[in-house]
């Protein structure tokens, strides 16, 4: 039965890459989001922008639409450096050194004061970008793996190969 061992600290600017792969995901919805909110401020500024006397007055009641498609353009462009800021936080599980091992079977994960034996078919899909390897168990609960924690180009390798022998990649 082969077995990958695999150990190591996910270094932070590994860590912003995968969150900018994660949050990739929403980019489209926060597209809509934007865009249904460029909409409306038009609609609601094009009677003022015709007539430029009325608009004086109207100034306090835009702050309002303003204010919610600045702080929605926030959020779409910082949300990754965001997430790569709470890299430290008590929750996050990749702050400490992490390690485990993948065999035929699971996939076994260790952190500082927890180890989870995750079977394959708990996985939903993987993506890997810049030797990063993001193992999806739903949308919101991801396992992070990066090239750095193997101790051989071939282990990343067979890795990355009984990865994509166990989880379906849509």
């Amino acid at each position: 039965m082969m077995q990958i061992d695999f150990a190591g600290k996910i270094t932070r600017d590994e860590f912003l890459r995968a969150s900018k792969v994660i949050f990739a995901r929403y980019r489209k919805a926060f597209r809509w989001i934007i865009g249904v909110s460029l909409l409306i401020l038009f609609l609601y500024l094009a009677p003022y922008l015709i007539d430029h006397k009325s608009f004086s007055g109207q100034l306090q009641y835009m702050i309002g639409p303003i204010l919610f498609l600045v702080t929605i353009l926030f959020y779409y462009f910082f949300q990754p450096y965001l997430a790569a800021r709470r890299m430290n936080h008590p929750s996050n599980p990749y702050k400490d050194h992490v390690s485990g091992y993948l065999s035929e079977d699971e996939l076994v994960f260790c952190y500082t004061n927890s180890k989870s034996n995750l079977l394959w078919k708990g996985f939903t899909n993987f993506v890997l970008k810049h030797d990063v390897l993001i193992l999806y168990r739903s949308n919101t609960s991801v396992i992070l793996l990066t090239k750095s924690m193997f101790t051989s180009p071939e282990d990343w390798d067979n890795c990355l190969a009984l990865v994509k022998s166990k989880i379906p990649n849509q």
